[in-house]
Parts: C-alpha cells; structure tokens; sequence
C-alpha cells in the first residue's frame, strides 16, 4: 500500500503546535492507519531562516485521509474556534476547521485524494 503525507501548517503557513502531533499520535482511530511526525520544509529566499518542521501525517493509503482530517478537525474543536489549519497534498490543498459534518470531512477528503496519483499498474 502506498504511503500518503498530509503536510499540515496554521492557515497562514506557520508551524503548527507540537499538540496536533500528539494529538494524532494518541487518537486510537489513527492507530494502523496513520502517524504524525514533524518533517523540514526548504524556506524560499528572502525567508527568515533556511527550514521550517512541517506537520506531516502519513496515512496507509487513499482511504486514510478521511479519517486524518476527521481527527484534525477534532483537534481543532477542542482548540476553540479560532484554530485553523491547512493540509495540503501535492497540489491541492483545504483548510480545515472545527466541522462535525460529515459531508463536510468527506468534501475535503475528496479534494486532497484528486491530488493522489492514481497506483501504478
């Protein structure tokens, strides 16, 4: 099965706290099927510094990313309405707040798994 990395940051870019990370790492419903782990991320010139630790979730395949933005939109909610974060997967990317709706999580899941490539034969 293939590995798929989520990098996920604060809307705007920014390191989110090391709390997600655990939070991820303790959530029983990752366990098997997903992990967080901090990854460094070139910084463009012009930037202060030269990397930056991103957020990386990496899930056992397509069928793992439904349920990573489910645990990050918990993480979310008990952080309090002002915390947002953005996951993004190749190209594509969604910002992820506290929504409880299903139909929302799959919404976003569907976006990032466009930007999977398709297994190969």
């Amino acid at each position: 099965m293939t590995e798929i990395t989520l990098a996920v940051t604060k809307e705007d870019g920014k390191r989110v706290d090391d709390g997600l990370r655990m939070f991820v790492n303790r959530d029983r419903s990752m366990r098997g099927t997903g992990r967080a782990d901090w990854e460094p991320k070139e910084i463009r010139d012009g930037e202060l510094g030269t990397t930056l630790d991103i957020l990386a979730i990496i899930v056992s395949g397509v069928l793992g990313i439904p349920g990573a933005i489910d645990v990050v939109s918990r993480w979310c909610r008990s952080q309090g309405s002002s915390q947002t974060v953005r996951i993004v997967v190749g190209s594509r990317s969604v910002t992820v707040e506290g929504t409880e709706d299903p139909a929302e999580i799959a919404r976003l899941a569907e976006t990032l798994k466009a930007a999977v490539p398709p297994p190969a034969p």
